[in-house]
């Protein structure tokens, strides 16, 4: 038998933070981008209408879980979630929605919404939504529950310091004031940390216009007021406490007494939080600006004076900013088939490459395109938070010397490598040769500081050798090619097979004889094809003939042909070639000589021959006391009459299995003969009458 040569890769993890949750974005008119692939691909499957704000979530592979306008919420199938309508997030709020997992829970998901400033419901509500109910389809558990009665449209969403739970941010309008609430894996903190901003917004309802949005890093926050007030304020944030601190403002154009009038509508981070992107508006239909300010001053003269102009856009909003996983961040300018991008946003200045057409919406783009782009919990976009894990190299899984690495060194304080063999080391990216074929155990420890507590991040790889590349056996015969499988020399679970039929399970059913190959890829271990000849082999004959029957009587042969080296199995127990028989049923034989074939034949009653005598003795005796036929006779519609020497009868029956006990009206009958007659139908629907003298002797 020949060997099967794989690698397994099992990750057994802290559960990781994956940069991917955030790769499937909808915005805008059933706008989608999908950032799994490079360059994103526009998808065109949405089924929302997004006029600002709205969120999407993906899982950590980046496939998309849910998405929503802040009214309503669609799971991956692009259907409504069961109790996923009516939602109170406004269509015109600015941020109206962000959905967020409940830490360390794969089930349960966060749907926070804020309404408009200027409509009712406009204060902070969330939903709980569990992905598993309702056939998987997802169904929204806690709806509307309300946190805040009144605040501005703005909402953020970071990590907390370590890396697991939560932090959520609002603004109360006519206040001053920050309210942050902690979301852990029991819930969320109805009580939230009270902050103290640098500005008071109130007045004009639509002074509470304006996004919010933390830096990556989760450690600076900022909001944009439009219309009367026109600033940005800029504070620190604490993400083990929760507390806004260091706030200051500063307005990135000068304000109009024209009303209507927009102002600052957008801000976005660049990703090492050095830079602040403005995006701003001197008419509220258009005229719009980007501006860039150096904000590591903290100081907000400072910050006004390094502004650089990156963009204007006579005639059109300067809408949405939102960073991306392909490290751009991308502006919503209306009025454009595109969607613009800044694609090197921590440079400062015009060298931050500012792409008016970013990425193609397609012909109709500008009608599609509205105001905002998702909101999005900005910290899964930070390179830091991740759990770490094994990579290993794309080889032949014959080659014994391996490659392994780290996802990312980054925040790492150590880490050590435990190969399976004895061997170990403590650089980030080893090469290690195996000597022997066998199952390796790697495991790799890594250890960062977070919050000031020591992480310990455990990952393991199987890694399996072995000296040949041989996937299947040369030859294979089948006997019923109805259910002919075939199997690899080892089943290996959780690898990736790929036969030459398409199929991708570990085994197959085959129906013809021929060639099939086999090809095996199980992560970044591969083998070559292999292939195997399959032909049919020869079936014993066996053939117990046509249906009969048998008398008790007389019993008959049931036959197998005889082959040598067979095996016979009789549904009887006996084991030979043939067997005998006396009563009726159903009988099969198995006849096995590599290939095991079945045959059954069904045996009734038959017409056993009649038999009468001529004479009996009814002394009581015990021995030929009574007359009538001797054998086992099963007739049908049977008469059975004795008559005397006058021709009367003096005994009849229709019960086969009575006989005359020489008696009339319970008196003897005299010694003598008497003549008999009996009629009947056979099994086989033959009529027979059949008659005779009989001697009485006492």
């Amino acid at each position: 038998m020949k060997k099967l040569l794989i690698i397994i890769f099992c990750f057994i993890n802290i559960p990781s933070i994956a940069q991917k949750r955030n790769n499937i974005w909808y915005f805008g008119d059933k706008i989608g981008i999908n950032f799994n692939v490079n360059p994103p691909q526009i998808l065109n499957d949405a089924q929302l209408t997004y006029v600002e704000g709205g969120t999407v979530l993906s899982d950590a592979s980046g496939k998309l879980l849910f998405y929503s306008n802040g009214s309503t919420i669609l799971n991956n199938k692009q259907t409504v979630v069961k109790n996923g309508s009516g939602l109170l997030g406004d269509l015109s709020s600015t941020n109206n929605a962000i959905l967020v997992p409940m830490p360390d829970n794969d089930t349960l998901f966060y749907l926070f919404t804020v309404g408009a400033a200027d409509r009712p419901n406009s204060g902070l509500r969330y939903n709980v939504i569990n992905k598993n109910s309702d056939n998987g389809n997802g169904e929204v558990l806690q709806k509307n529950i309300q946190l805040l009665t009144n605040c501005y449209e703005k909402i953020a969403i970071t990590h907390h310091c370590n890396g697991v739970d939560f932090w959520l941010v609002v603004q109360e309008f006519n206040s001053n004031k920050y309210y942050t609430y902690l979301l852990t894996k029991t819930g969320i903190n109805t009580t939230p940390v009270i902050s103290t901003g640098a500005v008071t917004i109130d007045k004009f309802q639509s002074n509470a216009i304006g996004i919010l949005k933390f830096s990556i890093d989760g450690k600076k926050i900022a909001a944009a007021h439009s219309y009367e007030n026109n600033l940005v304020e800029l504070s620190n944030f604490d993400n083990t406490t929760g507390v806004i601190f260091n706030s200051i403002f500063f307005k990135p154009a000068p304000v109009t007494t024209q009303i209507p009038y927009a102002g600052v509508y957008s801000v976005e981070f660049s990703p090492d939080a050095n830079l602040l992107y403005v995006s701003n508006n001197a008419e509220t239909d258009g005229d719009g600006q980007l501006f860039q300010f150096d904000i590591t001053s903290q100081n907000a003269v400072t910050i006004f004076n390094s502004k650089q102009l990156i963009s204007s856009s006579p005639g059109s909003f300067s809408a949405g900013l939102q960073i991306a996983t392909d490290g751009k961040i991308y502006h919503c300018v209306s009025n454009s088939n595109y969607l613009a991008a800044v694609t090197n946003p921590n440079n400062y200045g015009q060298s931050c490459g500012y792409n008016v057409q970013g990425i193609f919406l397609g012909n109709d783009g500008s009608s599609k395109l509205k105001l905002g782009l998702p909101t999005l919990v900005q910290s899964y976009f930070d390179p830091t938070l991740v759990s770490y894990t094994i990579q290993s190299n794309n080889r032949l899984c014959t080659n014994k010397t391996a490659l392994f690495a780290i996802n990312t060194t980054l925040g790492i304080d150590s880490l050590s490598w435990d190969f399976g063999d004895n061997n170990f080391s403590t650089i980030p990216n080893p090469s290690h040769t195996y000597l022997n074929a066998g199952l390796y155990n790697v495991v790799m420890k890594a250890y960062s500081t977070r919050c000031g507590v020591v992480k310990q991040d455990i990952s393991t790889l199987k890694v399996f050798i072995a000296n040949d590349n041989n996937l299947l056996d040369d030859n294979a015969g089948i006997c019923d090619t109805s259910n002919a499988k075939l199997t690899p020399t080892q089943l290996i679970s959780g690898a990736d097979y790929l036969w030459s039929t398409g199929e991708t399970t570990p085994e197959i059913n085959v129906k013809t004889a021929g060639k099939y190959w086999l090809n095996f890829a199980n992560n970044n271990c591969t083998l070559t094809a292999d292939t195997i000849n399959v032909f049919i082999k020869q079936k014993p004959i066996v053939n117990l003939g046509k249906d009969t029957s048998v008398c008790k009587t007389k019993p008959i042969v049931l036959s197998a042909f005889f082959y040598n080296n067979a095996t016979y199995s009789w549904s009887t127990g006996e084991k030979t070639n043939q067997i005998k028989i006396n009563n009726p049923g159903v009988y099969s034989v198995s006849v096995t000589q590599d290939c095991t074939v079945t045959d059954t034949i069904n045996v009734i009653d038959g017409d056993c021959k009649f038999f009468i005598p001529n004479a009996f003795t009814p002394n009581g005796n015990n021995l030929n006391d009574a007359f009538g036929p001797a054998n086992t006779f099963i007739p049908k519609n049977y008469q059975f009459k004795i008559f005397n020497r006058w021709g009367s009868i003096i005994f009849e029956t229709k019960n086969s299995t009575e006989k005359w006990d020489g008696n009339f009206k319970g008196k003897p009958v005299p010694m003598g003969s008497y003549f008999w007659k009996i009629s009947y139908t056979t099994l086989l629907g033959i009529s027979k009458n059949e008659q005779g003298m009989v001697t009485l002797i006492r």
